[in-house]
């Protein structure tokens, strides 16, 4: 577990006013490595996360990130390893 997943965690303890976490993307565990221990680990915090309102998502560019968009603010927590975030943000 890494440091997004701590933020995360953060958010949905409420330990940061009036935030909330609406959406996790993660590529790896929704793609290729689903099947994987850590995966299926995943897999199962997800499930945890989704009754408390989380969507989860394969990628930014899905299509079902920003479907449910409203007005409010919305901002987003890059947390993935710092040779790939140049990638994620461009996305």
């Amino acid at each position: 577990r890494g440091m997004g997943w701590y933020h995360a965690l953060q958010l949905l303890n409420g330990e940061i006013p009036r935030a909330r976490l609406s959406d996790v993307v993660e590529p790896f565990f929704l793609g290729a490595g689903k099947d994987l221990p850590p995966g299926k680990a995943f897999a199962k915090m997800a499930e945890d996360w989704k009754k408390k309102g989380v969507q989860f998502h394969a990628s930014v560019d899905s299509g079902s990130l920003f479907s449910q968009a409203t007005s409010s603010t919305k901002i987003a927590l890059i947390a993935g390893r710092t040779c790939d975030n140049p990638g994620f943000f461009r996305q």
